[in-house]
């Protein structure tokens, strides 16, 4: 007889299957320490070849082609007198395009500028400033964590963990889940699990939740009896459901829904957790101890980050 043990914070979850003369796969989740351990390594690991921006030529291009096709048309009208009221209207014509394409672009180009600007930063502070680690970076990647986090736009775990290039292979999505073992279904998430472990080699993978997370809200809000759809979003944070309907049993009726959310994007993440397991390549590592999974849950509301182990182990095997 086996038996499968995991338990998610303080929670203990056991389910027990009867199979003759196996060992027992045990998996707990330990409680986050008083000081979470560092997760940033100080040694270069990999990055890519720096790129290059190229100016908006196209928009400059198109303001001069305005510019010369007034000129041409104030020389006509100084040439020709009796063509004034035709070039004149002409004039203020292209006057009026030339004024909306600049404000139009001026809309785009702010942005673009933004992301010219941002680059500009980076190539002087960060990567002319550290020539060693980018040219060990140039040779390949050798990250240590596998880190899922939420594609939410304040939660960006590089900034928050201060986590330098070639240290993490990182997963973005709605809720920061980690679906189940499906070779059809999810497999954009498990080519990802497949390639941290299988090739790269990562020794930890950590599931971060967040507060205010709006996927999680999402599983929290939605009814799932037909009366409300969306193409994507109710079907990808259904993988969270398991962590709903436990917040739901633990919590008492009259707990205000905030709480509730908050307490269902920890759970979200042990489920992410639990559904790891289910991938060979992520259980033979447990197995050998060559992966270790973590939970993790930032709230940048307080500015908090707490972090927690599930811890894997085999028992000796049962004859019955």
């Amino acid at each position: 007889m086996s038996t499968f043990n995991t338990c998610f914070a303080s929670q203990i979850f056991t389910t027990t299957s009867r199979v003759a003369l196996r060992p027992v796969a045990t998996a707990r989740l330990s409680s986050s320490a008083s000081t979470p351990p560092i997760l940033i390594r100080n040694e270069p690991v990999f990055a890519a070849p720096a790129p290059i921006i190229h100016p908006l030529l196209k928009e400059d291009m198109g303001k001069d082609l305005y510019e010369e096709a007034i000129a041409g048309l104030q020389k006509l009208l100084s040439e020709n007198g009796e063509l004034k009221p035709v070039a004149a209207a002409k004039i203020d014509e292209i006057t009026a395009e030339l004024k909306a394409a600049d404000g139009s672009a001026g809309i785009s180009s702010e942005s673009v500028e933004r992301l010219k600007t941002g680059f500009v930063t980076f190539k002087k502070e960060k990567y002319e400033k550290n020539p060693a680690l980018y040219g060990e970076l140039a040779k390949g990647q050798s990250p240590t964590y596998m880190i899922f986090a939420c594609s939410d736009s304040r939660v960006c775990p590089s900034h928050v963990l201060d986590i330098q290039p070639g240290e993490a292979f990182v997963v973005r999505n709605v809720a920061n889940l980690v679906p189940p073992f499906d070779k059809t279904k999810f497999s954009g998430v498990g080519a990802a699990v497949e390639y941290a472990v299988l090739h790269l080699k990562v020794k930890e993978i950590v599931v971060i939740g967040h507060s205010a997370c709006g996927g999680i809200k999402g599983v929290m809000s939605f009814p799932y009896d037909g009366s409300t759809s969306t193409d994507f979003i109710e079907d990808w944070v259904s993988i969270a459901l398991p962590a709903k309907n436990k917040t739901l049993a633990d919590c008492a009726k009259d707990t205000p829904f905030g709480e509730q959310c908050a307490t269902c994007e920890k759970e979200a993440v042990n489920v992410s957790l639990g559904n790891l397991v289910s991938y060979p390549f992520v259980r033979e590592g447990l197995v050998k101890k060559t992966v270790a999974l973590k939970g993790a849950h930032y709230d940048f509301v307080k500015g908090s980050f707490e972090l927690w182990a599930l811890d894997f182990s085999l028992s000796p095997s049962l004859s019955v």
